[in-house]
């Protein structure tokens, strides 16, 4: 089931400091949280400075919320429970009822067992994504088309959309432990781009077989997803296992 940890980095990485764009409805905003939704969750008395002030435990007590709306958790797929969740925070109770149209269920705002199986029970979930996808962008270019004022942020929300991409789940993943990262230091490009860690045994399919003897032979139980690319090519065998013993 789907985890927020992708969709945290995704919209704090999008999002800037505080803004108050003339054209954007939701006025004051300080990473992605307008001054309407935190004045919501945290009572009509907070002021604009409080907003501006906004510590990382509120940002995150909001990103709940729209998480939680959307019962995330219980969403099969990573990216497409990403690609919603910041539909809905993007766009409020619209990025929940647009989404409910694209999925063919009653467009109530509310996420129940209905939507949730729209979603996980689909018998082609990428398909399921792109369509998604291609729903919320035509949410965004409607806006623009209807509203001149807005055409303004249409090229960021592209840009904003276009960032989610399809991958297929489930393979259970955690950070590298500080002993691993030392196993691999001497393949910088490789550790570098090395957040996750994937177990052996669930990729053990796509590996070269040969790496996974080495694999093996060494007891090493889990390695770095983006090291499976590198896995591929039979001259990195040798420096793949002369590191690793070390």
């Amino acid at each position: 089931m789907a985890k927020p940890d992708r969709l945290i980095k995704i919209i704090l990485g999008a999002e800037g400091g505080y803004v108050n764009h003339p054209n954007d409805r939701g006025k004051q905003t300080n990473r992605g949280v307008t001054i309407g939704t935190f004045r919501f969750i945290f009572g009509k008395d907070k002021t604009v400075q409080d907003l501006i002030n906004m510590t990382e435990e509120q940002w995150l007590i909001v990103f709940n919320y729209y998480w939680n709306n959307w019962q995330a958790s219980k969403i099969k797929y990573n990216c497409i429970a990403d690609l919603l969740v910041d539909w809905h925070w993007g766009s409020g109770l619209r990025g929940i009822t647009k989404a409910q149209q694209a999925l063919q269920v009653y467009p109530d705002g509310v996420v129940g067992d209905i939507t949730l199986a729209a979603i996980n029970e689909s018998k082609d979930p990428k398909a399921l994504f792109n369509t998604l996808k291609d729903a919320r962008m035509r949410h965004y270019m409607g806006i623009t088309e209807m509203n001149p004022s807005q055409a303004v942020f249409r090229a960021g929300w592209k840009n904003r959309v276009n960032m989610f991409k399809w991958y297929d789940n489930p393979i259970e993943i955690k950070p590298l432990s500080k002993e691993e990262e030392e196993k691999f230091k001497e393949l910088e490009p490789v550790r570098e781009m090395a957040v996750d860690t994937a177990s052996v045994d669930t990729v053990k399919d796509s590996l070269n077989p040969k790496y996974l003897e080495v694999l093996k032979k060494l007891s090493v139980d889990t390695i770095p997803v983006s090291l499976r690319a590198y896995l591929i090519h039979e001259n990195f065998l040798k420096k793949f296992e002369t590191c690793i013993k070390e």
